[in-house]
């Protein structure tokens, strides 16, 4: 139960069920006497109706338990009040509120809520809880397993670059420049040169001394011209 206040809650005093246990509280009856509690009950049921309700639904108040945590309270009634009732309660709120988160949400709420109201607690929910009950685990683990690594790596790979780069190419220039030009520069002051020759030992030679004389100042433009010009004429071959 939440805060050891809200399955307890029912507006009446109820019955005792078969394991024990009061019908509409959800508490082991017993022969202790609470005084106070019946009060205690009405005062939160009135000051919390909205959040019990929500959490245990409508009819939490005549024993008729639902809502988010109902199958919790139906868990918790069947528990026996024997030794094994701390155990068997702890495992109803384990699994079906622990393990609901609707019904853990409306818990919290509903925890709240009762926390803050104006409600005295009765005496006997603060008492001991007197049972002798005692779980013992006596089992043993033990772990004899044993995990050796024997492994070895190890790497012997040699690298070994023994490439030699050799360059034998050889570069031969076999080319021949031959220059097959012609100055014709030359050769046309030459060609006027040899026509300047047969006019000046001719008749009229002296009318050509003079032109024949400059022939080395002449550029080959000028001796084709002069050669063309007298070749027209006849008077050079």
């Amino acid at each position: 139960m939440l805060g050891g206040s809200t399955a307890s809650l029912g507006g009446s005093t109820g019955t005792t069920n078969s394991t024990g246990r009061n019908s509409v509280t959800g508490q082991c009856t017993g022969s202790t006497s609470c005084p106070g509690e019946t009060a205690y009950e009405q005062c939160l049921e009135t000051a919390c109706d909205t959040q019990l309700k929500a959490t245990l639904g409508n009819g939490y108040a005549s024993g008729s338990f639902s809502g988010p945590c109902g199958p919790y309270t139906t868990c918790e009634q069947a528990c026996p009040c024997d030794a094994t009732k701390t155990t068997c309660d702890t495992n109803c709120y384990t699994t079906h509120v622990l393990g609901n988160t609707s019904c853990l949400a409306a818990f919290q709420v509903l925890e709240t809520c009762i926390l803050g109201a104006p409600c005295t607690t009765p005496a006997c929910t603060t008492g001991t809880d007197t049972s002798t009950a005692t779980l013992t685990n006596t089992a043993t683990l033990t772990n004899t397993a044993t995990l050796t690594n024997t492994a070895t790596l190890t790497n012997t790979a040699t690298l070994t670059n023994t490439a030699t780069l050799t360059n034998t190419a050889t570069l031969t220039n076999t080319a021949t420049l031959t220059n097959t030009s012609t100055n014709t520069a030359t050769t046309n002051c030459v060609a006027l040169a040899s026509c300047c020759d047969v006019l000046v030992a001719g008749a009229q030679g002296a009318a050509y001394q003079q032109t024949c004389s400059q022939l080395t100042s002449y550029g080959d433009a000028v001796c084709l011209q002069v050669l063309s010009g007298w070749q027209q004429a006849g008077l050079c071959k």
